[in-house]
């Protein structure tokens, strides 16, 4: 019987939205397979072509001319407070949004979230008065403060009903991110690599979310 284990790069919400469902979908196939997954990195972009890694999944980044990558999905990033937070009171401007105090995460490969860039464009910046290493981080930190979070949606709405988080449509247009999976050429035609690939994209589709909070994507 076929023992593998794979280690995949991933935001750390990917692994607390799909990981269990992408194991036990492996598991059809291959039962004794193990996944680890590591964070991201925001400077080591050989880890696939020195196979130290074996899937690197998140928003589209260069990663080399030979790495094969395949599209997931689009994800909307949303705005997440603590249920109750005064922000959401009254109505919801640009200028509001930015007044608050706000946790920022790193960004993999860019010095600045896009919610930024869109809000200096129109002469206006946010307060971040924390910055985390990840998007999990930014919830738990809205979640025991009144600091403001912006993430990715789904996995605001996996975890937003059990941390008492609404979740509100930010007050600008943010574009949608690209998630890719991205593999080395010599993992191509390997059955187990490939399985490896097909559940990722099955699962990431089919994984249901958390019920939305009353706020949820409001227009």
């Amino acid at each position: 019987m076929i023992e593998r284990e794979f280690t995949v790069r991933a935001p750390e919400g990917m692994g607390i939205v799909y990981g269990a469902a992408l194991l036990e979908a492996m598991r059809e196939e291959i039962p004794l397979v193990r996944l680890r997954f590591v964070p991201e990195s925001e400077s080591d972009a050989s880890a696939l072509r020195e196979g130290r890694i074996d899937l690197d999944v998140g928003a589209l980044v260069d990663r080399g001319p030979e790495i094969q990558t395949a599209l997931l999905y689009e994800q909307h990033i949303v705005g997440v407070v603590k249920a109750g937070h005064s922000l959401l009171k009254a109505g919801l401007t640009p200028k509001r949004f930015a007044s608050q105090q706000h946790v920022a995460i790193t960004q993999r490969g860019r010095v600045r979230e896009s919610i930024d860039v869109l809000l200096g464009e129109v002469g206006i910046a946010r307060q971040p008065v924390l910055t985390v290493p990840s998007a999990y981080g930014a919830l738990m930190a809205a979640a025991r403060s009144s600091l403001v979070a912006c993430v990715p949606e789904p996995l605001a709405r996996t975890v937003a009903p059990a941390l008492e988080l609404e979740i509100f449509k930010l007050p600008v247009a943010v574009p949608s991110e690209q998630v890719v999976q991205a593999w080395h050429p010599r993992d191509e035609v390997d059955p187990a690599h490939r399985h490896l690939r097909e559940c990722v994209a099955s699962v990431s589709k089919q994984v249901a979310f958390g019920p939305l909070t009353r706020r949820a994507l409001a227009a």
